[in-house]
Parts: structure tokens; sequence; C-alpha cells
């Protein structure tokens, strides 16, 4: 009668039973957006070739400017049906680039750069541990997940643990 979706309800309540330990996930080399010092940790699991990925990166852009206390831990988890998503990570995460993931977000070439790191195989490894299946995946200070790109009145209400 009310045209509310009851399956996503009962899927919700479910994934929210069912928190992650965040103890779990190393963020030594996460990128971060916000101030690192920052008291609420939001832990963020992004493809540079999601489109999904690139608007919730804009709507947390907005965020952090008005809130600091607010910082965003940012996973690169490509997505292996995103063809160059795997080396774009790489080259990311290599140079340690919060602009080389706005470049990827906004359609811009970047070079391609290798270095000695695991981290996005670990990352891989780490997602499909936590049932990470896609992106963007948003971790909040509580251990509730939700998948997809959230709008920011919604991603606040979550981040300051209201329903």
């Amino acid at each position: 009668k009310t045209m509310n979706n009851l399956t996503a309800q009962s899927a919700t309540e479910i994934q929210d039973r069912n928190r992650i330990d965040l103890s779990q996930i190393p963020l030594n080399a996460a990128l971060v957006l916000g101030d690192p010092k920052a008291a609420k940790k939001i832990i963020i699991f992004t493809d540079p070739e999601c489109p999904y990925c690139g608007n919730l990166h804009k709507t947390m852009k907005q965020i952090i400017e008005k809130r600091k206390d607010i910082a965003f831990y940012i996973k690169m988890y490509p997505l292996e049906f995103h063809k160059d998503a795997y080396w774009k990570s790489r080259s990311i995460v290599c140079n340690n680039s919060l602009q080389l993931l706005e470049d990827c977000f906004n359609k811009k070439e970047i070079s391609k750069t290798e270095c000695p790191t695991e981290e996005i195989d670990n990352n891989l490894k780490l997602a499909k541990s936590l049932g990470i299946t896609g992106t963007p995946a948003i971790i909040f200070p509580d251990g509730k997940m939700r998948m997809g790109a959230l709008p920011e009145a919604e991603l606040i209400k979550l981040i300051d643990g209201k329903k």
C-alpha cells in the first residue's frame, strides 16, 4: 500500500546486524580525503572507472568542506569488468594521489606507474572476505556497510549514526 520496497528494507536490516570489524581493514596505504585526525573515519572501497564511485567522490568532497570531523579513507578496489581499473588503481596507489583518482573520475588520461606494492591484490582479497562485491562500498564508523552512491543527506545521517 505504501509502495515501500520491503525486500530492500529487510536486506538492509540483515546487513546492519552483520557489522564489519573495522580493525580488519588496514588504513595505512589508504588515500585520505579530509583531515586524518578527524573523529569520524569512513572507509570507501572504490574503482577508478566506476561512474557511481565518481558521483560518491563529489559528495564526499562536499561533505568535508562542511564537516571537519569527517575523513574518508579510500581503498582502491578495481572491478574485473573495468578493463583498465587494475593498472589505474596501481598507479593511484603508487603515487598516493587523490588527484589521479579524480582525474580518472573526470575521464582524463593518467600515466601508468609501477611500484612494488601488493596493496591492490590485498584489497581485492580483503573486500572478498568482507562480502564486498561491488563499488562503491561505504563502511561507517559503527561497522555498517552500504553499497552504492548515496545522497549527501543520507550519507551524513549514516555517518552520524542516525537511521
